[in-house]
């Protein structure tokens, strides 16, 4: 008699609706920001304060939106708009969310340094530039 074959293994980490949702709402804003760098100071407003009702999980979704970013290689003007986009909302402080905004610079720098250290050349170029410039904005 033969055994019945195992179970499959679950899948893996699909994402809800609230994180979709949510992930959408951040790659909406990046794409307008790619877009035309007049609308960074609005949309930075708009995501500084979609981060303060999403605290937990916003750097974690971000992270996801811009990983494609740090794929390109090339000085591509759209890509540029979107760096300078994400140097601009990191260096962004609110008065009303000053301590939010330090930990989140802080958790984001530690991403980023993570990702100086990666295999990738265009990973590490795109790593460099944003902590140079976040660096030299906030000084």
């Amino acid at each position: 008699m033969k055994k019945p074959p195992p179970p499959s293994p679950p899948p893996t980490h699909i994402p809800s609706s609230d994180e979709r949702s949510r992930e959408s709402v951040i790659a909406r804003i990046l794409n307008e920001a790619q877009h035309s760098q007049g609308v960074h100071a609005r949309r930075a407003k708009e995501l500084l304060l979609y981060r303060s009702k999403h605290r937990d999980v916003f750097l974690a979704d971000l992270w996801k939106c811009l990983l494609p970013i740090f794929c390109i290689l090339r000085r591509e003007p759209s890509v540029e708009r979107v760096v300078r986009f994400v140097i601009y909302f990191a260096t962004l402080r609110d008065q009303i969310h000053g301590a939010d905004c330090d930990s989140f610079l802080e958790e984001f720098f530690g991403l980023l340094l993570f990702s100086t250290d990666a295999s990738n050349k265009a990973v590490r170029l795109r790593s460099c530039q944003i902590l140079s410039e976040v660096g030299l904005n906030s000084l």
